[in-house]
């Protein structure tokens, strides 16, 4: 998936991402902190993502916690509303700035 969004919404829900380290995915899951992204299109790859996350408890507990964290961190509505109301803003004052010269 390209856009990621079933990425993020996993990890939202503290579910640790295994992935194709390609497109938005290497964006949304940092590797071995929030998922497993493994080589592009290997199989192999993919199941040693698989066995990684699954053969320790406590690990795949911190990978959820971690997953949650940063998708509160990331993806909050009001840091995201926040966000984007101090961008328009800047336009806005950049815009304002051009047009009195």
């Amino acid at each position: 998936e390209s856009f990621s969004q079933a990425a993020s919404e996993s990890q939202s829900c503290g579910t640790p991402v295994l992935a194709f380290d390609c497109s938005g995915l290497s964006d949304v899951v940092s590797h071995k902190k929030t998922g497993y992204l493994a080589k592009p299109f290997e199989v192999e790859s993919l199941v040693k993502g698989m066995q990684w996350i699954l053969e320790d408890i406590d690990r795949t507990k911190a990978i959820s916690e971690n997953s949650r964290k940063r998708a509160l961190n990331l993806w909050d509505p009001s840091r995201i509303s926040k966000n984007y109301k101090n961008l328009y803003k800047k336009v806005l004052s950049e815009y304002k700035r051009k047009k009195l010269k």
